[in-house]
């Protein structure tokens, strides 16, 4: 945990750096960089000014500090074709309690044009996400391979965990200076995944989740408040050690 806390510290200072170089050469942009909700505004003298004047406030992304969504799975025809028929089907959801919270820790923006209808914007920040099986079942290690076990124990709750790194980066737009749409992809570094079951209960290390995981990402909102879907376009488990399918997140994100 030590060396993870000082690796987050040491790549928010080199994104920072790097942001406060691209606004001396560019002074007809804004920047802002958020660190745990406080912003501190990078703009340089204007050398061209626009006569849409409702343009004229001062830009910062709209990549919230707190996220918080739901998960589910695309299941493909061959999602679990490496499977026997019993087994088939075991990782289906239960999606009221598969749930994604994101906290971003750093965001970097800078606007694209002088009049701030368009801006770029990125951050750093830790991401959890749960996977809660519908039908409890355990799980075993065989031939390389997650598989769920028949237990005489009466199973009350099964689930997948991961911790990430989240790298999101999105291509805004501003039609007004509430209202925003952006789109963009987003890197999660796993740092750890378990899986876990009960009663009793039991924990698996590393259940065979691919440690980098690339997406798609999406948000509509007003203010710092908006509506956002995450798909991952990578699989959760690594190839052929697990069933095939991409997870994907709808949820709200919040601003401070």
């Amino acid at each position: 945990m030590k060396n993870t806390l000082l690796t987050l510290a040491f790549i928010a200072i080199l994104a920072a750096t790097t942001v406060e170089r691209a606004t001396a050469q560019n002074n007809e942009n804004q920047m802002s960089i958020r660190v745990a909700g406080y912003e501190v505004q990078l703009s340089g003298k204007k050398q061209h000014r626009t006569s849409t004047t409702w343009r004229q406030w001062p830009y910062h992304g709209r990549i919230g500090v707190f996220e918080v969504g739901f998960n589910d799975f695309r299941i493909w025809d061959n999602s679990y074709a490496a499977y026997q028929p019993g087994e088939r089907g075991f990782m289906s959801l239960d999606v009221a309690r598969s749930v994604n919270l994101t906290f971003n820790l750093s965001t970097f923006s800078s606007s694209l044009l002088p009049g701030n209808g368009l801006g770029i914007s990125m951050a750093l920040g830790v991401a959890y996400n749960q996977y809660t099986l519908d039908t409890p079942v355990a799980f075993t290690k065989t031939e390389g391979m997650l598989h769920p076990i028949v237990t005489d124990l009466e199973l009350k709750r099964s689930k997948l965990r991961t911790l990430a790194l989240h790298v999101p980066m999105v291509l805004e737009i501003n039609p007004s200076r509430n209202f925003f749409i952006s789109a963009g992809g987003y890197a999660d570094v796993i740092l750890w995944s378990d899986a876990k079951w009960k009663y009793p209960k039991h924990k698996m290390r590393g259940p065979y989740v691919d440690f980098l995981h690339l997406g798609l990402t999406a948000r509509i909102g007003f203010d710092d408040f908006y509506i956002f879907g995450n798909y991952a376009v990578s699989e959760l488990f690594k190839q052929g050690r697990g069933p095939v399918f991409n997870p994907y997140t709808v949820g709200l994100g919040f601003g401070f």
